[in-house]
């Protein structure tokens, strides 16, 4: 497993523009699928964008993805998606709130995405759609915890006359 300090479908290697080959003057293949992608996203990171002065978001979290071309696994706490799927993963994240000393509040989310590139008449010649591996979900790892732990659900319940 290589560990990356940022992941994006260019730091995972992936070819997109393959969708791009033609035969006979038809398109190969009608999608092709390229990585698949899944996690935890816990915050988001904002980096302005030096040429353009722009605001970037990225999620951070814990993330591992496999490049399906050469099977490489990759880890990042740093997520770079396509336009559009970011998005997704980005409102999922963001709770819209803040804490009392006006810090964002974000909620942890569990997801999983396999990313494709599609042909399209747009000037790189390919859009990306992604499959949704299971719902994104919030997560409560004490939770996890819990279940993980058969002897806490064996316990007793509290004695209500000692209350």
């Amino acid at each position: 497993m290589k560990i990356l300090t940022k992941m994006s479908l260019a730091t995972l290697g992936a070819n997109p523009s393959r969708v791009k080959e033609m035969k006979d003057g038809k398109p190969v293949h009608s999608s092709i699928d390229l990585v698949r992608i899944y996690g935890v996203a816990s915050s988001l990171v904002f980096k302005t964008d030096p040429k353009t002065g722009d605001i970037q978001v990225a999620v951070a979290g814990n993330f591992e993805a496999v490049n399906l071309e050469n099977r490489e696994t990759y880890r990042a706490g740093i997520l770079w998606l396509p336009g559009g799927i970011q998005e997704l993963l980005i409102n999922s994240v963001d709770t819209g709130q803040v804490d009392g000393n006006g810090k964002p509040i974000y909620q942890d989310v569990k997801f999983g995405f396999t990313i494709a590139a599609v042909p399209a008449s747009n000037p790189i010649g390919y859009s990306y759609t992604a499959e949704q591996l299971i719902d994104a979900q919030q997560n409560d790892p004490l939770a996890e915890l819990r279940a993980s732990l058969p002897e806490l659900a064996a316990l007793p319940a509290p004695d209500a006359a000692k209350k």
